[in-house]
């Protein structure tokens, strides 16, 4: 792993070292504080007023704080002890609120690299997902059986639920039913300088608010193609947006048995019309 001192910080050190201050500039504050354009803050050994920039990169064994944060990169955080934990891996893969080893390599999908991107918390998109969906994409290419749709369909059963607590799910982890990692997070003493080691285990949390939806297990039975294992965590997930053109087809062949039904009707009305 890169060594959390880097050209940029060396060059800050090396300044205040031999007391090179730049009339006011960069200001020495208590408890080994400097601030830069401004005065220092307590809560943060350095403080910028301002914007900062570095041709090289920035590591942090701490927390980064800023208004805004623009990159073409990595924003790190080795320990896990931040709350911004965003990783960019040679893979392309991106993960965001979740954990890495101390070396940062990224833990996707909670130790392994089946996804491109996970996300562990929710999120609100302002504009559109789209998904790749051309032909000239795709082989193979058959249209679902309408006359299975419907029947498949009723046999799900949407449900209401609410996730369980960490406290639960770490019970489940004990009795192994489910797996997580274990995060090791360091903490750095701001007075004495000393690194203590945290292990702990790295349980994600699920929204508190009742939730509507389908049950995994028993989606799998019907549409297999619409249910992932994670092998790693040995629970199961929901790919709902495959289920959208099943929906379709069901639709199309109900409203066909209500069109054979109308024409059933319209027949039966006609011959008592006739009988009278």
């Amino acid at each position: 792993m890169r060594s959390p001192i880097n050209k940029s910080f060396l060059t800050v050190l090396i300044l205040l070292s031999t007391a090179t201050v730049f009339g006011q500039a960069i200001k020495v504050g208590t408890y080994n504080t400097v601030g830069i354009a401004g005065d220092p803050v307590s809560t943060y050994e350095l403080y910028v007023h301002g914007s900062l920039y570095a041709s090289d990169d920035i590591v942090t064994a701490g927390t980064l704080t800023a208004a805004s944060i623009e990159i073409s990169g990595t924003i790190m955080d080795p320990t896990s002890s931040g709350q911004l934990k965003i990783y960019h891996s040679p893979r392309t893969n991106v993960g965001i609120g979740i954990q890495w080893d101390t070396d940062a390599t990224l833990k996707l999908a909670a130790g392994s690299n089946m996804y491109a991107l996970k996300i562990e918390g929710e999120g609100i998109i302002y504009g559109g997902v789209w998904q790749s969906s051309s032909a000239k994409l795709k082989k193979e290419i058959t249209d679902l059986d309408k006359k299975s749709m419907l029947a498949k369909v009723m046999q799900l059963q949407a449900k209401s639920y609410q996730y369980k607590n960490k406290e639960e799910l770490t019970e489940l982890h004990n009795q192994g039913l489910v797996h997580f990692q274990y995060d090791t997070i360091e903490v750095v003493d701001k007075l004495t300088g000393e690194k203590i080691k945290e292990v702990k285990l790295d349980v994600p949390s699920y929204p508190k608010r009742l939730q509507i939806g389908l049950i995994a297990e028993e989606v799998e039975q019907v549409f297999p193609e619409a249910v992932m294992t994670d092998s790693v965590s040995n629970t199961l997930a929901i790919n709902y947006t495959t289920l959208i053109p099943v929906l379709i087809e069901a639709i199309k062949e109900q409203e066909e048995q209500i069109a054979d039904l109308r024409k059933e009707t319209e027949a039966l009305k006609e011959l008592l019309n006739q009988k009278e």
